[in-house]
């Protein structure tokens, strides 16, 4: 559905670039730096912006 992981400390994880992904935002941020590397759209799509 949202086409992202859950690791074992609940944070989302985007399979494509393996950045941990804001829930409220869907920005994607390098697991190691914290740098901004993206934004998941599906999660985007499916979950944050989605229409009932």
């Amino acid at each position: 559905m949202s086409g992202l992981i859950t690791d074992e400390y609940g944070n989302l994880i985007d399979p494509e670039t393996g950045g941990i992904v804001d829930p409220e935002t869907g920005a994607i941020r390098d697991a190691e730096t914290g740098q901004f590397v993206g934004l998941a759209d599906q999660y985007l799509n499916n979950v944050v912006c989605a229409v009932s």
